[in-house]
């Protein structure tokens, strides 16, 4: 490798280092397992909500400093997008706003240990009236599987989480591995629980759009270089 050559290697190796603090885009994809709509299961029902149904979503974070007292696992405002969509229908938040109670929870101990994204206040729409939350769950029984009390970059492995439960979501800890669209009222609730095929960290366009002409450029030089 030429001296040029790998300067630019150095040079993209350092900014995608310091790409640390840019937002991180986690991709899920899975399959309704739980639906329960109430008034509007027919209106779920035509816009293809229902058990079986293929989901597919993101949530967009930033690592940033925990709530000040709320020791090393709140962090609300961090997530910046949260969306989820099955059938023809989607809902969730993709710009940040005062309005948006997100957050973060992170919460290592004796165990299980859970890391939990939600969005509290997505705009209300025809299926959920009344406000619904979006909630990205994560349960570890082993530790290690969430090291520290930071934000991760990147999921966990399905396969190293615990599995899938309605029981989790409905009558255990009130929340588990998958995804939740809920909506709680004095005398009723709905929700939707959704199982996890695919969950994993992309890359941000973003950055893509930094490092192309970069990359483009160093190995035009190593072109003319090494014709």
């Amino acid at each position: 490798m030429t001296g040029i050559r790998f300067a630019g290697f150095m040079a993209l190796l350092a900014l995608a280092g310091s790409s640390s603090a840019a937002p991180i885009t986690w991709e899920f994809e899975g399959i309704v397992r739980y639906a329960d709509l109430g008034d509007g299961s027919a209106l779920g029902g035509s816009l293809g909500v229902s058990v079986g149904a293929s989901a597919f979503g993101r949530v967009v974070y930033e690592s940033t400093t925990p709530e000040s007292g709320a020791g090393s696992g709140t962090y609300p405002g961090a997530v910046s997008a949260f969306e989820v969509t099955i059938g023809s229908y989607t809902v969730g938040a993709l710009e940040p706003s005062p309005f948006n109670a997100f957050y973060v929870r992170l919460e290592p101990g004796p165990g299980p240990f859970d890391l939990e994204f939600a969005n509290g206040l997505p705009a209300p729409d025809a299926l959920f009236p009344s406000i619904p939350i979006l909630t990205l769950g994560l349960i570890a029984d082993t530790p290690g599987i969430f090291p520290d009390s930071s934000l991760p970059t990147a999921p966990a492995a399905l396969s190293a989480l615990r599995s899938f439960s309605i029981d989790d979501w409905l009558t255990g800890p009130g929340f588990g591995t998958g995804l939740q669209i809920y909506r709680g009222g004095p005398s009723d609730q709905e929700q939707v629980l959704v199982e996890f095929t695919r969950l994993e960290a992309v890359p941000e366009p973003a950055t893509f759009a930094l490092l192309a002409p970069l990359a483009l450029a160093f190995a035009a030089i190593g072109r003319r270089k090494n014709p």
